[in-house]
């Protein structure tokens, strides 16, 4: 994991992720490449996952994708994480609102 990628996790989004369940899921090979992949399961055991690659895209369950645009890969990483937890917010207050 590359120290852009390690910084991202350890930010103040970053710990939030990991204290609403998520876990680093990314292979060898997807972490050598850049991509930072995040897997949680829903109390309703349903899987998520969000991507975030080098080149500044969040990839949500494989189909949906944002792209983000800042300047150095430090910073798209942070900004990916901001914007998994934004995701992941939305996701978790849906599924609260359906309970």
């Amino acid at each position: 994991m590359s120290k852009a990628m390690s910084s991202a996790l350890r930010s103040k989004a970053g710990t939030e992720l990991i204290n609403l369940g998520f876990e680093v899921t990314s292979s060898e090979r997807q972490l050598k490449n850049g991509t930072l992949m995040l897997s949680a399961v829903l109390p309703n055991y349903q899987l998520i996952s969000y991507i975030i690659t080098g080149t500044g895209s969040v990839i949500s369950n494989n189909f949906t994708c944002t792209k983000l645009d800042k300047a150095d890969s430090k910073k798209m990483y942070k900004a990916g994480v901001q914007r998994v937890l934004e995701l992941a917010h939305k996701r978790l207050n849906r599924y609260a609102k359906m309970n």
